[in-house]
């Protein structure tokens, strides 16, 4: 069954040019703008052309309405819930990266309060070592973290979980796209923002440690560990993905990325949107961080000593 959200604080909520990325991004065309008052949208479907008004000024009296008759339009042309429409057109504008707890712990989609705490702070360590990978990759990051890295800590954001097993979204706001960036939407480099550079070296490194598991414990070898560091790979980043299987007692752990629709990402070689790792992985992740610990240089100690 259907349902529509009524609830006008929700309907205020929505922001007009949130949405006007989001249906940019959809396929919907701008027809015509009153500036300050409404945008008109419209898109062909099957040979049926559709049409929203788009207010864009909070302060319109009927600013709820006119959101409310545009969900339901979208609810029409996507064929799928309002709320689901909803939840992507608050995150039309950020990379959203799911979390997903497995297995008896979490079968009736809950945790303990404890292990939610946990999970919570491996989560955002987790980022932050894709963070500090996309500034430079390195073995070991130690106390002291890059600035670049710590700002973009402050602007993500704890999304609402999800039912399905425990998912915990997390959203990094992304720069929306414009005319004459279609470069840095298709082919990621320099200019690509640093926003969607640490989302792309997470998944990367998701991949790139998955891999190297699988290689490292048929040969008994750290090799492929340290080739994957160029990717993102890190002892900080074992360590979160330990604690996060440790701290919800979970069978396996499931890692995928929503790239934010209002900056595309083309599929890219080697990049996967969605990784899993079992518990049985979590010993060789111990080991790599306890190797890259040992043998990375000690950084920021004072040695005192008399010249000779």
């Amino acid at each position: 069954m259907k349902t529509s959200i009524r609830d006008r604080e929700v309907l205020q909520a929505i922001g007009p040019y949130r949405l006007a990325a989001y249906l940019r991004a959809s396929g919907w065309s701008e027809a015509h703008s009153t500036a300050g008052v409404k945008s008109v949208w419209t898109r062909v479907l099957d040979h049926e052309e559709y049409e929203v008004l788009v207010p864009l000024a909070h302060d319109l009296r009927d600013y709820a309405l006119r959101m409310a008759e545009v969900l339901h339009t979208l609810e029409a042309v996507e064929d799928r819930p309002q709320q689901e429409v909803l939840r992507d057109i608050e995150t039309a504008t950020a990379d959203v990266v799911r979390i997903a707890a497995e297995g008896e712990s979490t079968a009736d989609f809950s945790i303990p309060i404890e292990a939610g705490v946990r999970m919570v702070e491996n989560a955002r360590d987790l980022v932050l070592a894709a963070a500090c990978a996309a500034v430079r990759p390195r073995p070991v990051f130690p106390t002291r973290k890059p600035a670049q890295a710590i700002d973009y800590l402050s602007k993500v954001r704890l999304g609402q979980t999800e039912r399905g097993s425990f998912v915990l979204n997390i959203e990094s706001p992304v720069p929306v796209a414009l005319e004459g960036q279609q470069r840095l939407v298709l082919a990621p480099g320099d200019d690509e923002p640093f926003e969607r550079r640490v989302t792309r070296t997470l998944m990367q490194a998701l991949v790139g440690v998955r891999n190297a598991a699988a290689e490292g414990a048929a040969h008994g070898k750290l090799d492929p560990f340290t080739a994957a560091v160029e990717k993102g790979v890190s002892a900080n980043l074992c360590d979160a993905l330990v604690g996060l299987q440790e701290g919800t007692g979970a069978q396996a752990l499931s890692i995928w990325v929503h790239w934010a629709t209002a900056r595309a990402m083309e599929p890219l070689s080697g990049l996967q949107s969605r990784v899993t790792f079992t518990k049985d992985v979590l010993p060789v992740l111990k080991e790599v961080s306890l190797q890259f610990r040992a043998s990375a240089p000690r950084e920021e100690f004072e040695l005192r000593g008399v010249p000779v």
